[in-house]
């Protein structure tokens, strides 16, 4: 829904590209070839608009217009810690969340991306807060509840009015989980599916 051609797919590139790729044709629909100055981790479809976010090892979140792609229509001001994952914390006002590398999950209010609008650190544990690798709406229509998939095999609920780290949901493979690498939800909130590391 970005006014992208049906079955369109977003990716991003080790080199700090972004690329939509129409899957009848073998070229780009667009091309970013240097939308960030790192790796880019993530990138997303941001719903009722023609607009994707985009976030990176510079530690910046870029949002870009689909019919005016040639400068972001907004950037943040660099992380202290490269951002891994994005998600539409809340889409009635299309609020945006990324999670760390250094295990916090922030959140960005569409219209004011320089600076964050909240932070919330997970809660430390041995060797230091576990790094945020994937993010996912927990509830149907982005109604503010998230699931931070993280590199100690735990998710972890992430909230939103309130903004706060809630707790625990599982390990999700055992109890010497490996890190986890991709979290998804159902679209009815149901079900839960999560990717981890091989051991």
């Amino acid at each position: 829904g970005v006014g992208a051609p049906p079955g369109a797919v977003l990716a991003g590139d080790d080199a700090g590209g972004l690329a939509l790729h129409d899957p009848r044709s073998p070229a780009p629909a667009l091309s970013l070839p240097a939308a960030h100055d790192g790796a880019v981790n993530d990138v997303i479809a941001v719903p009722g608009t023609r607009c994707i976010a985009s976030a990176g090892g510079d530690g910046v979140l870029r949002v870009f217009d689909l019919a005016a792609t040639k400068h972001p229509r907004s950037a943040s001001d660099p992380d202290e810690d490269e951002l891994a994952a994005l998600a539409i914390a809340r889409a009635s006002d299309h609020r945006l969340a990324a999670g760390s590398e250094g295990g916090v999950v922030s959140l960005w209010t569409w219209g004011a991306m320089a600076g964050c609008s909240d932070r919330m650190p997970l809660p430390r544990c041995k060797g230091g807060r576990p790094a945020v690798a994937s993010l996912a709406t927990a509830t149907p229509a982005g109604g503010g509840a998230m699931l931070a998939a993280c590199d100690d095999g735990t998710l972890r609920v992430v909230t939103v009015l309130p903004n706060a780290v809630v707790g625990e949901a599982m390990r999700a493979h055992g109890v010497s989980a490996p890190p986890l690498q991709r979290v998804r939800a159902g679209a009815g909130g149901g079900v839960v599916a999560t990717v981890a590391a091989a051991c």
